[in-house]
């Protein structure tokens, strides 16, 4: 039984093998090439720099000529936009997403049945991991923030002495980029990850969420309306805010005045086999 594979664009449009009348075949996306560096004939380095470059075989049958053209012109729709916009799409098989475009489509066989067509898509990419998301989600503590209610919020996180510690698991092999949502309504939101302060000096309001992306080297708050405003002046500069989580057991201390979620990114040379 072949592998699902699924084409998620910018704008969440989704093209799924095994569904649909759109299948794929073997490929190489689980291939994968280590660059090195030698001198005086010893290896130095290893690394994955450049452009990589996949493809995917596989057919459209669909039950008649109709429904055939419209999910060509759906696939084409899907795959363009994001080149048009010069935004990644993701590939995933399974959890694990690769972050890249399609940018060639070859076609045959179209002729002698035309509900039936044979492609081969080219995709690249310069981002060259596969990435699987692990979310934590961790909620406040409604009694603990009824209390707090009753002070303008001028305490620092330290203060508290009702701080909440939770366990994250981090299963990979090297450290962790993350993005650390905090959702409001709270002000300076602050978490400790086996003593590391990662914090931003900010107030946010209700429905308004902050954003830190380690790789991205992004701070920014999101507002109501979905504009972004960049906060990176506002973050504590006496502790480094894009430190990367390690692989292990970790502890994650907070006050319990806000809701908020981690996200680790595992990334790796070749998907999960599962």
């Amino acid at each position: 039984m072949l592998e699902k594979i699924k084409y998620v664009n910018s704008r969440n449009q989704i093209i799924e093998s095994g569904t649909g009348y759109f299948y794929v075949n073997e490929n190489d996306l689980r291939d994968y090439t280590w660059n090195y560096e030698t001198n005086s004939n010893h290896i130095v380095s290893f690394n994955k720099d450049g452009v990589m470059q996949k493809s995917i075989d596989g057919y459209i049958i669909a039950e008649n000529e109709p429904v055939a053209n419209d999910l060509k012109n759906n696939i084409f729709n899907i795959f363009e936009h994001d080149i048009i916009n010069k935004l990644y799409g993701k590939l995933y098989i399974g959890k694990y997403y690769l972050n890249c475009f399609i940018v060639a489509s070859k076609k045959s066989d179209y002729l002698k049945h035309k509900r039936i067509l044979h492609f081969t898509l080219t995709i690249v990419t310069d981002i060259n991991n596969w990435i699987l998301e692990n979310k934590y989600s961790f909620n406040k503590n409604n009694e603990l923030s009824s209390i707090m209610r009753d002070y303008k919020y001028d305490y620092k996180y330290d203060y508290y002495s009702n701080n909440i510690n939770k366990i994250i698991n981090n299963e990979t092999l090297i450290s962790s980029n993350f993005k650390w949502i905090v959702y409001g309504s709270c002000v300076n939101p602050s978490i400790i990850i086996d003593g590391h302060v990662y914090n931003v000096n900010i107030e946010l309001f209700d429905n308004e969420r902050l954003e830190v992306d380690s790789k991205e080297k992004k701070i920014n708050i999101i507002k109501v309306n979905g504009d972004k405003v960049n906060v990176f002046n506002y973050r504590n500069r006496d502790s480094y805010i894009f430190e990367l989580i390690s692989s292990g057991i970790h502890y994650v201390s907070y006050s319990g005045l806000f809701n908020f979620d981690l996200i680790l990114y595992s990334e790796r040379s070749e998907p999960e086999w599962i």
